[in-house]
């Protein structure tokens, strides 16, 4: 079956409980769109690159999966991928958001 994307890495968000997700975890939605911000100026890593809700900081995409992604940024190409909430959990206060990065069909 035909889909306008196709999931090329998937990952739980980075650093959920130091920025806002806990403040609007009840809002998220499976399947909704998160915003890519790198972060050049990052004093951890200079390949970091942010997730937001909206205009909510929600975490980073795991070091361990950015520089690929990162580099890609860096070059122009914003418009071949896209980040998707694809699980939310909350099990006893702990909070687990797990992300998809796709690609997108350009043809």
């Amino acid at each position: 079956m035909y889909s306008p994307t196709k999931l090329v890495d998937s990952f739980v968000i980075s650093g959920l409980p130091y920025y806002d997700a806990p403040l609007i975890f009840d809002q998220l939605k499976l399947g909704s769109d998160l915003t890519i911000v790198p972060e050049r100026d990052n004093p951890y890593d200079p390949e970091a690159l942010a997730l937001y809700s909206n205009d909510h900081k929600l975490g980073f995409v795991p070091r361990e999966n950015n520089s690929l992604w990162s580099t890609l940024l860096f070059y122009g190409h914003q418009n071949i991928i896209t980040c998707k909430i694809t699980q939310l959990s909350d099990h006893h206060g702990h909070l687990l958001v797990k992300a998809g990065l796709y690609v997108i069909d350009a043809r």
